[in-house]
């Protein structure tokens, strides 16, 4: 089928394709159609946030050592002062004592003791939004079981943690 009958068929207008460069139907061929996904490709900079499990978590891609990655954090919330609950503070303590690598996940204190998990994953090949999706969910997904050992250990914490 010619891109004519093609462009017929579907109702599409000659100059109806336009994201940053015009295009006549007669452009569009096999040959370009790889230089066209790759002109109009997600690039960086590229930041966005998101909520899983009641908790705030926040994206952003790089240029990684190894090409695109995505660096992702969550904020699990403040540890409470020592008089507020020690029990607590000290479990917490205890588990950011013992920093775990999970997919390159760490777990800290930010300067406004809040724990923080944060990590980067490789984006992989070209940026598509499915694979900045597929690359957030396994960091949540390698996350949880961090988050869960906090709860568990600390019950009270975070009291907007929903882990379901």
């Amino acid at each position: 089928m010619a891109i004519e009958e093609y462009a017929v068929s579907v109702a599409i207008q000659e100059n109806a394709v336009d994201v940053r460069v015009t295009l006549n139907a007669g452009d569009i061929t096999r040959e370009n159609v790889a230089k066209l996904v790759e002109t109009n490709a997600t690039r960086f900079p590229l930041s966005f946030s998101f909520e899983c499990y009641g908790i705030p978590f926040s994206a952003d891609g790089v240029e990684g050592d190894e090409g695109p990655a995505l660096q992702i954090s969550d904020n699990l919330g403040p540890i409470p002062c020592t008089a507020e609950s020690p029990e607590i503070r000290t479990a917490i303590g205890a588990i950011l004592s013992l920093p775990p690598e999970f997919l390159s996940l760490r777990m800290s204190l930010s300067s406004s003791n809040d724990i923080v998990v944060e990590g980067e994953l490789p984006l992989g090949g070209s940026i598509t939004p499915t694979r900045i999706l597929a690359t957030a969910s396994a960091f949540v997904a390698s996350a949880k079981p961090l988050i869960e050992v906090i709860e568990l250990t600390a019950p009270g914490f975070g009291s907007k943690i929903q882990l379901v």
